[in-house]
């Protein structure tokens, strides 16, 4: 789809009152998969190395982990359970998860079994239970989409939290090991990236770790291949405004 027109559909959408702003702008992220279906191999790569960029500083092993947009297909909390944390809280503004696009994922996982078991881990963790873990994921067999999500979150121990404020969390102080998300950041306004890191300090217990992953791409150019990735910086702030929703 031409990046322009898909910026001027979001921008008609975002003006529509806000529950039906989500029903369609989900519908046509839905329609944006059908046009241009992509394989889940990039985002889950890329959610990987952002679990194994945690464990160079600290273990999942035990972690409870505090996530910050959950997304569409609930990969990242799925694979620190893997790698070994207790407990996930998944934090979104909106309740995006697409239960059918988590299916396919998982099915992704089954057909790629041996690509799992070879994600970096320390022999420690090795010797955790991290193939009792995939077996367990894998064996989750619920033939409805929305089914199989909630079993997912019982076996992996994923809180969703949604609607929720990353910038507001009514959570206990420190009660967290880590505070990540992966290519979310980037959708935050300054001012309130700010109060969600400020809440991040908040919720961590000492000496824990605060990772995460941004996208700084054009996040047009993975509907439209005619332009690039720094498509974006061709245009001035004004410009870039009349493209550019605050729908998410």
């Amino acid at each position: 789809m031409k990046w322009t027109t898909r910026a001027k559909l979001q921008k008609a959408i975002s003006a529509l009152p806000l529950p039906l702003a989500r029903t369609c702008y989900r519908q046509i992220q839905w329609l944006y998969h059908l046009i241009a279906p992509r394989s889940p191999k990039e985002h889950i790569e890329g959610v990987s190395a952002l679990a194994n960029a945690i464990q160079r500083y600290g273990c999942l092993r035990g972690a409870t982990v505090l996530e910050i947009g959950t997304g569409q297909r609930m990969n990242l909390p799925i694979i620190l359970w893997l790698l070994g944390a207790d407990r996930i809280a998944s934090v979104d503004l909106h309740r995006n998860i697409m239960p059918v696009r988590v299916r396919s994922h998982i099915n992704w996982y089954r057909d790629h079994r041996v690509w799992l078991s070879q994600l970096p881990l320390s022999e420690e963790d090795r010797g955790g239970g991290y193939e009792q873990r995939i077996d367990e994921l894998l064996a989750l067999n619920a033939k409805s989409p929305k089914k199989l999500v909630k079993q997912i979150m019982d076996l992996c121990n994923i809180s969703y939290l949604a609607p929720a404020d990353a910038c507001d969390l009514d959570l206990p102080d420190q009660q967290f090991d880590c505070h990540c998300s992966n290519n979310s950041l980037e959708h935050f306004p300054p001012k309130s990236l700010h109060r969600m890191l400020e809440t991040a300090k908040r919720l961590l217990k000492p000496g824990g770790l605060c990772v995460h992953r941004i996208d700084l791409a054009d996040h047009f150019a993975s509907s439209d291949p005619s332009i690039s990735t720094v498509n974006f910086l061709k245009f001035d702030k004004e410009t870039h405004g009349r493209h550019s929703s605050a729908l998410m």
